[in-house]
């Protein structure tokens, strides 16, 4: 056995390279008196400085061409060429351009064991060469000296032994096999390295059976192909491939293979065979940590941007799709993130960075990075701006990705949609003032009501003189205003009761055209565009008639002279890539109002919808109108969005969720007022003044009353009645006791009693109090037809 360990100071190297990637210090660590020439000029005088024994060339630095010079120099004949690269050996690296090849990547560790088994190499080498020659020169001796050739030869061929055992023993440190294989006589021949690879147990030469099934099956043939080409055309080749041991385990090799080629044929096939599991499995690892980080960053809930040092875009994940409206393969590429963010914005802010850092920071890419470039704290409020033209508020906060040595190798930037925040600013808003709406609808509903009904008995008498008649008509109309007012308040607040419907708007816009132009004058025209085959919507009718007088009316205000209000309707699909944040992808009805109008500022866009917001003068509006729109909008489920110029007009668009239905075709049919009624009724209202209409309005139709102005006179009240009571006409809500209680006492004892319920408070008091559930409904303040229908329709059993 050969363990006598190489004396490293006795074996100088010359490492040319043109990079110092460490090499040289890991060498002199080790012992090997080292030099490093950077390039080819520079071998020769470093040679004459400190003849080297082991010649190390860098592929990448034309180490082929270096190896294959200097291998034809006389000094070549003393020195082992070892070339190192990261790349693959090329065809003709072959044996007149190095002794040896090491591929990168490889650890220090490896690498210095793979100088030192070359280095052992050339000590045995240069001692055999020794040998020989004087073998040769006991020979020229004559037979004298033939028993001390012989003795030479014996010794040789030890050394010759030991160099073998010293081959495998590197094989074996440096997890590098060998084969042969013998094509005149088929036998295979592999190092024990291989055999340990192979986990088969013996060192005798193996059936050639088992160096093809050592690899697994879907790798046999591309093994095939290359031995193949390797014996038909003498081609070299290099691959990375799947093996199963005899002992099942599953791992990768690096397998090199060369024919020799002797008078034109193929005589034999060597090569390299190394286990590569280890390496294949962390590249795995790393792989699929790459692929962890691109998944969390692709379903991230916020808008992920992040791009090269120059500002190219490399990532743009799914949130930021669907919040700029740009698929992925649009942005990825484009030179910077400046495409969607407000121009006017980035000139802004490139003025204020170059006043606090300085210097002078050009508009563009450099104002996101100027502070992230100098490890200062970035985020800040911008506007991002849609593919589909609409402005978004974003906080952006952008940060350097930085490797171990600080260099910059990109920006990433994370952005939170402002959007919801300031929605949820609304929300607060409409909720108070649905609050407060709540509050005042009730008294206010009472005493418009009574206003209302005496109005009506007024106008009922025959011989009122028209001026007095005229008077109360005004005094009708101002008291129907206030009361739509109030509707307006507690539609804005999405408490407004209301009764929807199937509808096929192309069918019921329509019927308000010709009032429509009435509303805005001669002045303006209103154009009526209906998309074909329209999807129905679910919502109340009425609803969309104050959506579209609001809208029109706004329009009339913008036009100043002669111009044009066009409506129109369009199905719309919403895909991810256009879906608004507040409505979910699938199919809308989009209903547009565009006018001809002078237009708004962005400011004044900004705040149309805010509660209260006008242009307009004192007493011209109450800054409720848009408002209300975007509130019943909201409250069915759709959104709305505008665009608009200044001088350019105003557009309007109101996206409805599509029904799954047919139109509805059915109508109330109208109910025959009758000269009189026939039934006993017991009236229950807190407000005396609504107690005395509803009373007056039923005494007058013929029915019976009863009057309690709260639940416990209405309980005495039945109590003393003789005979039977058929409905009982309530309040909800009511001092000790609401109208829903009070109704299920009576009907304990008075089981086919028959309710109606009236109330000026809104609809989530009302659905709350439970009261729909048990009876029929008239909402404050009502006409008189009103509360009469009711009540019939309730007598009636309907």
């Amino acid at each position: 056995m050969y363990d006598r360990v190489v004396q490293r100071h006795q074996l100088p190297i010359l490492v040319v390279d043109d990079e110092d990637r460490g090499i040289t210090r890991l060498l002199a660590q080790a012992g090997y008196p080292t030099s490093r020439a950077s390039n080819g000029e520079d071998v020769q005088a470093a040679l004459r400085r400190l003849p080297a024994a082991l010649l190390l060339l860098d592929r990448d630095l034309d180490g082929c061409d270096l190896g294959r010079q200097f291998k034809r120099t006389p000094a070549a004949a003393d020195v082992l060429v070892v070339l190192i690269s990261a790349r693959d050996l090329p065809p003709e690296a072959s044996a007149d351009s190095a002794d040896e090849y090491i591929a990168r990547p490889i650890s220090d560790r490896e690498l210095l064991a793979r100088i030192d088994a070359c280095a052992r190499i050339l000590e045995l080498t240069r001692s055999l060469r020794q040998h020989v020659a004087e073998l040769q020169a006991a020979d020229d001796r004559g037979r004298a000296q033939f028993d001390a050739a012989v003795a030479a030869r014996k010794h040789t061929q030890s050394k010759l032994a030991r160099t073998s055992e010293l081959l495998e023993r590197t094989g074996t440190l440096a997890k590098v096999g060998g084969w042969e294989v013998n094509l005149e006589t088929m036998k295979l021949t592999w190092t024990r390295e291989t055999f340990r690879i192979a986990e088969i147990e013996g060192s005798e030469e193996p059936p050639l059976e088992d160096g093809i099934n050592l690899f697994a099956p879907e790798a046999r043939p591309t093994i095939a192909a290359a031995v193949q080409a390797a014996i038909d055309t003498g081609t070299p080749y290099d691959l990375e491939l799947p093996i199963i041991t005899a002992k099942g385990r599953h791992g990768w090799v690096q397998t090199q293979g060369w024919a020799e080629v002797k008078d034109g044929r193929s005589v034999r096939l060597f090569g390299t065979f190394q286990d590569i599991t280890t390496r294949k499995q962390n590249e795995a690892a790393l792989a699929a940590a790459v692929a962890w980080q691109q998944a969390v960053m692709e379903h991230a809930g916020r808008p992920i941007v992040a791009t090269s040092p120059d500002g190219t875009i490399l990532t743009f994940n799914r949130a930021a799709e669907q919040l700029l409206g740009y698929r992925a393969d649009e942005m990825i590429g484009v030179a910077t993130p400046a495409v969607f963010h407000d121009h006017d914005q980035i000139a802004e802010r490139a003025r204020s960075l170059s006043n606090e850092l300085g210097e002078p920071i050009t508009p563009g890419f450099d104002v996101f990075i100027a502070r992230p470039r100098r490890n200062l704290p970035e985020e800040q409020e911008w506007i991002y701006v849609r593919k589909d033209g609409r402005r978004i508020p974003v906080s952006l906060a952008i940060t350097a990705l930085r490797d171990a040595s600080g260099t910059i190798n990109g920006y990433m930037g994370i952005a939170r949609d402002l959007s919801f925040e300031e929605q949820a600013r609304q929300s607060q808003k409409l909720e108070s003032l649905g609050r407060l709406a709540g509050g005042v609808a009730h008294d206010f509903n009472n005493m418009v009501g009574v206003i209302l009904g005496h109005i009506e008995f007024l106008l009922d008498d025959p011989g009122l003189a028209p001026p007095l008649r005229d008077e109360l008509i005004t005094i009708q109309d101002a008291a129907q205003r206030s009361a739509t007012l109030t509707r307006q308040l507690l539609a804005f607040a999405r408490k407004q009761p209301i009764a929807p419907r199937v509808l096929e708007l192309n069918t019921t816009i329509p019927l308000m055209l010709s009032l429509l132009q009435r509303l805005i004058g001669e002045d303006a025209s209103v154009v009526w565009q209906p998309g074909p085959a329209l999807w129905p919507v679910w919502m109340d009718p009425s609803q969309m008639d104050q959506i579209l007088t609001n809208l029109c009316v706004n329009a009339r205000d913008a036009i100043r002279g002669v111009g044009t209000i066009t409506i129109t309707t369009e199905n719309r699909h919403l895909d991810p890539q256009i879906a608004h944040p507040d409505a979910p992808v699938g199919e809308y009805v989009c209903i547009a109002v565009a006018d001809t109008g002078h237009g708004m500022d962005s400011a004044t866009l900004a705040q149309i919808f805010e509660p209260f917001f006008t242009t307009k003068a004192i007493g011209e509006g109450t800054g409720l109108g848009l408002a209300m729109v975007n509130g019943t909008v909201r409250q069915n489920h759709g959104y709305i969005t505008v665009t608009s110029e200044v001088t350019r007009g105003t557009t309007f668009e109101i996206f409805l969720p599509r029904h799954r239905g047919a139109a509805s075709t059915e109508h109330v049919r109208p109910i025959a007022s009758a000269a009189s009624g026939h039934a006993t009724i017991l009236v229950v209202e807190d407000e005396p003044g609504l107690l005395r209409l509803a009373t007056r309005i039923l005494v007058a139709t013929g029915y019976v009353v009863l009057s309690a102005p709260g639940p416990e006179e209405a309980i005495r009240a039945a109590k003393a009645h003789v005979g039977a009571i058929d409905l009982l006409l309530t309040d909800v809500i009511m001092p000790v006791m609401n109208g829903h209680e009070l109704a299920r006492t009576l009907q304990a004892s008075m089981p086919t009693l028959r309710c109606v319920f009236m109330s000026g408070y809104t609809a989530d008091v009302i659905e709350r109090e439970g009261v729909k559930e048990v009876g029929a409904f008239v909402q404050k303040p009502f006409l008189k037809e009103d509360l009469l229908t009711a009540v019939r329709l309730t007598l009636a059993g309907r």
